[in-house]
This record gives C-alpha cells, sequence and structure tokens, in this order.
C-alpha cells in the first residue's frame, strides 16, 4: 500500500570479517521509484546489513535493487520486484 513501510530482512554479509580486513565492505539498495543508490549499513560483527525499509509514494511496480561492494572492486547484486497498491 502506498505510504506503508517495506522492509527488506535477513540480509548478510557472510564474509563481512575477511572483508574488513582487507579493506571494507559497502552496502547500498536503490528502491526504484528513483535512481539514487542509499547506502545502508552494515553490522562489523554478523555481517547483518540494516535499515532495510522505506516507504513508496506512489502506486506501480518497483524493482529494488541491493549492492555490496568491497573496497578490493567485487560486486554483488541482488534484485527484487514490488508491485505497490494504492
Amino acid at each position: 500500500m502506498v505510504g506503508e513501510i517495506i522492509e527488506l530482512q535477513n540480509f548478510q554479509v557472510v564474509n563481512v570479517e575477511e572483508l574488513n580486513k582487507s579493506g571494507g565492505v559497502s552496502a547500498s539498495v536503490k528502491w526504484g521509484d528513483s535512481d539514487e543508490w542509499i547506502g545502508v549499513p552494515i553490522r562489523v560483527d554478523t555481517g547483518e546489513i540494516i535499515n532495510l525499509s522505506h516507504a513508496y509514494q506512489t502506486t506501480g511496480k518497483f524493482r529494488i535493487y541491493l549492492k555490496i561492494k568491497s573496497d578490493s572492486g567485487d560486486v554483488v547484486e541482488y534484485s527484487y520486484d514490488i508491485t505497490v497498491y494504492g
């Protein structure tokens, strides 16, 4: 529903300790209702990606992208489709 909070849960960087030792890792999300990538925090101890929530202001079909990038240049990207109703 428009205005309702959409939350992605249970995402984790399993080798976060290794990546942090070799320079670091970052995560960002693009919710599909704009071209903006938004950085999201990763817990250093567990690798859990937190604060993945968004409220859509319009109805429609959207593709959500989640990107994990290591400082050494490796990139993993996931995508999900969502339909928001009025």
